[in-house]
Formats: C-alpha cells, sequence, structure tokens
C-alpha cells in the first residue's frame, strides 16, 4: 500500500529541524520476511548560500542497528566533481543510483583493495541534493556505521 503525505515546512524552521520517517514490518510474518529490518530517511530542510561551491557527503542515519542499507546523501552548491570510494567487502551500491544517473562507466573496483570508486559530477543549478543507497554485504551486523571517502573537486570555472 501507498500512503501520500504533505509536509509544509515553516520558513523559521529552516536549519532547524529534521524528520525521521521509518517503514517497519507491520507484523511477525512481515519481520521475518525482511529479517527483522527497517527502512529509514531522514528529511532535512536547509537554506543555501547561492555563492558557495562546496559539497558534502554522509550517511542520513546515525547508527548502524537494525538496518539492511544505508542513505548516504551528497549536497552542496556549484559545479564540480565528487568522488565517492567504499570497500566492496562491507557495502554495495544501488544499482538503481548508478542506472537512473547513466553512471555505468564511472564506477571502478580496484582487485587488489575490494574497494570500488564512483565519480561522477555535480551542478547544484540542476540538482542540490544525491540521495546514494547503499546495502549491507554479507555481514550480518555492523558496530557502527560502514566508512565511505568523499571528496570533491570545484570545477574551476564556476569557483
Amino acid at each position: 500500500s501507498v500512503d501520500t503525505y504533505r509536509i509544509t515546512v515553516p520558513k523559521e524552521f529552516i536549519n532547524k529541524i529534521n524528520i525521521r520517517a521509518v517503514a517497519e514490518p507491520a507484523d511477525e510474518a512481515s519481520s521475518s520476511a525482511v529479517n527483522g529490518y527497517k527502512l529509514a530517511r531522514y528529511f532535512t530542510f536547509s537554506q543555501y548560500n547561492a555563492s558557495a561551491t562546496t559539497w558534502t557527503g554522509g550517511f542520513a542515519e546515525t547508527t548502524a542497528e537494525g538496518y539492511d542499507g544505508f542513505n548516504y546523501v551528497v549536497k552542496g552548491l556549484g559545479k564540480g566533481m565528487v568522488t565517492l570510494c567504499w570497500d566492496s567487502a562491507v557495502l554495495e551500491i544501488s544499482n538503481v543510483f548508478i542506472e537512473l544517473n547513466g553512471l555505468q562507466g564511472s564506477l571502478t573496483k580496484d582487485n587488489e583493495t575490494g574497494k570500488y570508486t564512483l565519480t561522477f559530477d555535480v551542478d547544484s543549478d540542476v540538482r542540490k541534493r544525491h540521495d546514494i543507497q547503499f546495502y549491507k554485504t554479507s555481514e550480518p551486523d555492523y558496530e557502527q556505521l560502514p566508512q565511505v571517502e568523499f571528496s570533491f573537486t570545484a570545477d574551476n570555472q564556476t569557483a
């Protein structure tokens, strides 16, 4: 089933609140079918400095406990290139994100280290935020959030 909600945030709450939505199985049978996992997403409401050229990346979740996957948020202003790097033994990236953004050729794997690298262009005139889903590999539990290395290189023409 699909429930649709509209949330209107008053201007005075910009940069002051976050909303967390959690989807949990409705009954024991559903919980067993998904190994007891739940999904969550954080929504933030921000105002940006239009003259800045900077991008950041980080997990929306604050803990790894109870999650099958994690939302990695890349957001910012200006033009440039973002590079993400992660251990393939610990995380796998959502193929949906790769395919929807035409990034198949931008994903590489270092067979010696087992690390994947994804490089893609960002332009806040087109999109200010990218939500990227990462999923756990065969590791059953994490005590802390896995690591994703993030770097941003500004486009010199716009910086």
